[in-house]
């Protein structure tokens, strides 16, 4: 996949191509969650385990110490403690400790702007699960790494947990223990072989695949919705929001905007009303003495901002609740087919037309505009609407196939942030 055309004289954002590994295994895991839907494997114990879970590996794990923990150093706990969240945080199966806060410490630095790496401005698929399914070049390992993890790198423990063999172990481990789990409390309350087998694949099924698949699309709507719908609390130059329904879903991770406001702090929920459950429970271990230094919020929401949500969070929650087909298709084809980029109209250079690369398209981000629309000036293009300067060597700009200006904005919207910026030969 090609996420833009080489130019001379131009720095083009780089090619992309699938991500074939991750590709068949966030398939696989939601291909083995429909099992869930089949009589045969639904127990309502397993349900409560599924539920239960997303709080003890996801909430625990991912939330609570990926993220408050390890990555913005919202709090200290004792090195063993640390390291079962970090078990239990692999459980999750949303990779190892260092590359899960190294790509979150870039998103920080590049909050929607082009290096970010999941920022809705190239579109809410992209956000939500489509950069995972692609390998970018300024996102290898190594070059993340060495620029946003040492400090994790320094703990031989996380160093380990780079190995695939204790990764995707303790992955492997955690299946087996609920299959064993499920089987021996089954025969211990008496029932048949074949009723053990029974809850054993249906803790499978729940506890495992069906918690892991519901806590990924829980974290990736943070990526994905919070920094589309919502209100705000500060301004803090990208489009992080508050998002009343996943602030209380995903326990206080919804709460997006104050957390780029403030990132170090522990605790989400700026506003009496903003509850946060991930930070009760960080206080909670406080008062065990089980976490200290819990930092607090160091600023307070701006009075001059609206308090109250810019779109009414059941609209939100209506339209999600409402096509689940729909979504469950996007979710599973996102990024595994070229497709997801339309197509530019046919021009006299172009009669048949071209293709808008993936990276800049969200389907309607993308129209040709007239010469007038932008302009050259010796610092760069500038967009006429919005008086945004776009500089030469940016590299949203790329060459025109067909010698028009074609802009790609956030939405389409007129007054929206440039995205790509297809330009002829300059002028100038």
């Amino acid at each position: 996949m090609q996420a833009g055309s080489p130019s001379s004289g131009r720095s083009v954002r780089p090619p992309y191509e699938l991500n074939w590994l991750n590709i068949v295994s966030i398939g696989s895991f939601h291909l083995v969650a429909l099992l869930a839907f089949v009589p045969y494997f639904f127990d309502w114990r397993s349900v409560v385990v599924c539920m239960a879970g997303t709080v003890v590996f996801g909430t625990l794990g991912i939330q609570l110490f990926y993220h408050r923990c390890l990555t913005h150093k919202g709090f200290q706990c004792p090195k063993w403690l640390a390291r079962i969240f970090a078990v239990l945080a692999v459980c999750s199966f949303q990779d190892t400790p260092a590359h899960w806060v190294a790509v979150h410490r870039k998103h920080h630095e590049h909050a929607d702007d082009a290096p970010d790496p999941h920022s809705p401005i190239r579109s809410f698929l992209w956000a939500h699960i489509g950069w995972l399914l692609v390998k970018a070049p300024d996102m290898s390992r190594y070059e993340i790494y060495a620029r946003y993890a040492k400090d994790v790198l320094r703990d031989p423990f996380y160093r380990r947990l780079e190995s695939q063999k204790y990764y995707l172990g303790i992955i492997g481990a955690q299946m087996v223990v609920f299959l064993a789990a499920g089987f021996s409390i089954e025969l211990f309350a008496g029932g048949t072989f074949s009723q053990a087998l029974r809850f054993a694949l249906s803790l499978l099924v729940w506890g495992v695949f069906v918690r892991t698949v519901l806590y990924w699309h829980n974290s990736w709507a943070i990526n994905s919705i919070t920094h589309l719908w919502g209100y705000r609390n500060y301004e803090t130059g990208e489009h992080s929001r508050n998002n009343i329904l996943f602030g209380l879903i995903a326990l206080g991770e919804g709460w997006h905007n104050n957390h780029h406001a403030d990132p170090r702090s522990a605790r989400h929920g700026h506003r009496w009303w903003e509850v946060d459950g991930t930070y009760l429970i960080i206080r909670l271990l406080g008062a065990l003495g089980l976490a200290w230094r819990i930092t607090e919020p160091n600023i307070s929401p701006n009075p001059t901002m609206a308090p109250r949500p810019a779109r009414k969070p059941w609209r939100t929650a209506m339209f999600f609740a409402g096509k689940p087909p729909l979504i469950a298709g996007w979710l599973f084809l996102a990024g595994a087919v070229s497709a997801l980029a339309h197509d530019a109209l046919p021009t006299a250079a172009q009669p048949e037309g071209w293709k808008y690369p993936f990276a800049c398209c969200s389907g309607f981000d993308c129209r040709m505009v007239p010469t007038k629309a932008v302009s050259e000036r010796p610092e760069g293009y500038v967009i006429a609407t919005t008086g945004e300067v776009v500089g030469y060597a940016d590299t949203r700009v790329r060459h025109s196939p067909d010698g028009d200006f074609h802009w790609c904005s956030v939405a389409g919207k007129n007054d929206g942030k440039t995205i790509c910026l297809f330009v002829p030969p300059r002028a100038f």
